[in-house]
């Protein structure tokens, strides 16, 4: 009899301990998963009152904590990388800008360089041969001097047009302009300061009448195309 009661205080010793441990034992493994990185694994919080069930609920508490922190901080690392995305693509913008700002200037610098060496080479002759010179020659000579002033003039102006349209966010396209209209008035100009290269038709269909639109660049990209086809 007092073995059997021996065993039967054993057994319900084991049974009470295993029963009191049982939490304790269920909250390492799961704590074992959280210090693994699996920051998502609930911890359920407990009803009891003693100091295990106390544990229980601080650590409940604490699993909650560090999702939230970790579901930021992911939003964050998601956010940033982002970020850094569109860094990447405005930096690669920048510097495909900077490559055609620079290539724009040498370009510019080379249309201004031409026209400046002829009328310096003209400007030399004129100094040196004038008095030998026929009254015809001179008149053609200074006639090239002034078409490469304006052409000069011209670069500087399509240069400083072009820095306006960076610097400008909106174009209005609010002006009523006739076709037709606009057509003789360029042809008219290029027609005015080089009439002895090319005779100009403008042949534009009676029925398109007006267009709305920027008048100004409109009339600017026309001329330049005329210019571009004469000098070419």
């Amino acid at each position: 009899i007092i073995v059997f009661g021996l065993l039967l205080m054993i057994a319900l010793c084991y049974y009470i301990v295993h029963k009191s441990i049982e939490p304790v034992v269920m909250l390492a493994k799961q704590t074992e998963d959280i210090a693994e990185g699996h920051f998502d694994r609930q911890i359920a919080p407990s009803s009891r009152i003693d100091e295990v069930g106390k544990l229980q609920n601080c650590f409940h508490t604490m699993q909650q904590s560090i999702a939230s922190n970790v579901a930021e901080l992911e939003e964050i690392c998601r956010k940033t990388e982002q970020k850094n995305d569109e860094l990447m693509v405005a930096t690669t913008l920048a510097e495909e800008s900077d490559r055609k700002k620079t290539a724009f200037i040498q370009d510019m610098f080379h249309q201004i360089r031409t026209p400046l060496n002829i009328i310096s080479g003209f400007t030399q002759v004129l100094r040196d041969s004038h008095s030998f010179m026929e009254e015809s020659d001179i008149d053609s000579v200074t006639r090239d001097i002034k078409l490469k002033g304006h052409t000069i003039s011209n670069i500087i102006d399509n240069w400083k047009m072009t820095l306006e349209l960076e610097q400008t966010s909106n174009v209005t396209m609010t002006d009523v302009v006739d076709c037709n209209e606009l057509c003789m008035e360029v042809a008219r100009n290029v027609l005015m300061r080089q009439p002895d290269k090319v005779k100009l038709f403008v042949d534009t269909a009676d029925d398109v009448n007006v267009v709305t639109t920027n008048k100004a660049y409109l009339k600017k990209i026309m001329s330049e195309l005329l210019h571009n086809a004469i000098k070419y």
